[in-house]
């Protein structure tokens, strides 16, 4: 299984980041193959006109929005 945790907080270290973390530590402990997507880091330009050629965009973006083109960064 493989997930993907949206982490959305302005903030680096938030209550919600915590939990996200140990969310993806007990994920991991039952073999899952876990990824991290921070959002705030994505550019929002790119995000709204659903640019997948933007740099900004990580493989597993790609992914998520079901992209088959290989990531350009």
């Amino acid at each position: 299984m493989s997930v993907l945790l949206l982490a959305g907080s302005p903030a680096e270290r938030s209550r919600a980041a915590a939990l996200l973390d140990e969310a993806g530590r007990r994920l991991t402990r039952r073999s899952a193959l876990v990824e991290r997507l921070q959002i705030r880091n994505l550019s929002p330009q790119a995000l709204r006109l659903a640019d997948l050629g933007h740099g900004c965009h990580t493989p597993a973006v790609l992914i998520w929005c079901g992209s088959k083109r290989p990531c350009c960064c």
